[in-house]
């Protein structure tokens, strides 16, 4: 596996980025430009993925459903105001839309998202009076909750015991149905243990069909139909599905040992280690599949993810027109066409949608040196 070189390391986040990796395929001649998507204007994008062939784009403060690349499209606002407008990406579902503030969360049907009294609105406080406060997750982290396939959701929070502050993260768990397009709670649910020792803060959230994976502090676990959490990986992990699998990334903390590749089933269960490789700093990346394939990004940056049994191929493609954004996602838009999503970091300005054919996701980036 090669090593990434050529960090990029924006302070007000420290992350690193993979910024150069040489390609071993034939190089075209004639680079394809990412072109603008109109249909969302200048407005930094926080997310996009398809639900039943259907674009699915979410902004700063809502979303737009059933999108175009082209538009004109229709803007929902989540039904609640925000503390922190832009920083937190709620994950788009067809079943249940979920948003939060500091102290409210608001539960609204897909068709209702935005409208006055639609919502159902919890005060945190009425649900746990120990409750202190929800995790800091942004966008460039992670989803700030979760919500699988079945409409389930979940949103980790910090509590206190007796007055003081508890180790464990706890959850707020609502199970929920649609009943002729109407949202209704099943269940509100706290999970409450005390599973960990030491004080550790929930650094990602990752949603599947039926389960969630949770980083917490060094460690991955694992919240299934049982609702309890379980310990998945002694490591940092970052996960996704590809194919009827799991594979899943992971690495001792501080990058210092080598990167481990599992695969599990869709219920995040028979894990078995693929292999080993000599570099773990692909985990500065994001991933996510398109046409088949493993896509990871970072910064303004695409890659093609090639697993293989003995190695990793990294291959850096073409990102001709994406120089200053910050991607937040890569989704395919219609049959033809993929979706890149930007929002603004510092010293990554540039904001909104890029597509290209999906026949040129796939080209090499050209460089001066080859």
């Amino acid at each position: 596996m090669k090593s990434f070189s050529k960090f990029l390391i924006p302070s007000a986040i420290a992350l690193i980025f993979l910024q150069n990796c040489n390609p071993k395929e034939e190089i075209p001649s004639v680079s394809t430009v990412w072109e603008r998507a109109e249909g969302f204007g200048l407005d930094p994008l926080l997310g996009s993925n398809l639900l039943n062939q259907k674009l699915f784009v979410t902004s700063e403060s809502g979303r737009y459903p059933n999108a175009t690349l082209d538009g004109p499209n229709d803007f929902q606002g989540f039904g609640i105001e925000q503390n922190a407008p832009g920083r937190y990406r709620f994950p788009s579902s067809d079943k249940v839309v979920a948003s939060r503030n500091d102290n409210f969360i608001v539960l609204e049907a897909p068709k209702n998202v935005g409208l006055t009294g639609k919502g159902l609105r919890y005060n945190m406080k009425e649900i746990d009076p120990d409750f202190q406060y929800f995790f800091d997750l942004p966008y460039f982290f992670s989803d700030a909750i979760g919500i699988d396939k079945n409409g389930t959701v979940l949103i980790p929070y910090h509590s206190a015991s007796n007055g003081f502050a508890k180790s464990s993260p706890d959850f707020l768990l609502f199970k929920t149905k649609l009943v002729d397009g109407e949202l209704e709670v099943l269940e509100l649910k706290l999970i409450k243990e005390n599973f960990i020792q030491g004080m550790n803060s929930v650094t990602r959230v990752n949603s599947f069909d039926n389960f969630f994976q949770i980083r917490i502090g060094p460690d991955t676990y694992n919240i299934g139909e049982d609702e309890k959490p379980k310990l998945k990986h002694e490591h940092l992990t970052k996960s996704f599905q590809f194919g009827n699998e799991i594979i899943s990334f992971g690495a001792l903390f501080g990058q210092s040992s080598p990167l481990y590749a599992y695969r599990s089933d869709l219920n995040g269960q028979n894990t078995q280690l693929i292999n080993t490789f000599d570099d773990p700093s692909i985990l500065q990346l994001e991933f996510t599949i398109v046409d088949g394939r493993i896509i990871g990004y970072g910064n303004s940056q695409l890659f093609l993810i090639d697993l293989q049994e003995n190695n990793i191929k990294i291959t850096e493609l073409d990102n001709t027109g994406l120089k200053g954004s910050f991607i937040t996602s890569v989704t395919m838009a219609d049959a033809n066409r993929v979706l890149v999503t930007s929002a603004p970091i510092p010293g990554f300005d540039l904001a909104g949608g890029f597509y290209k054919p999906i026949e040129e996701l796939f080209k090499p980036r050209v460089t001066a040196t080859q």
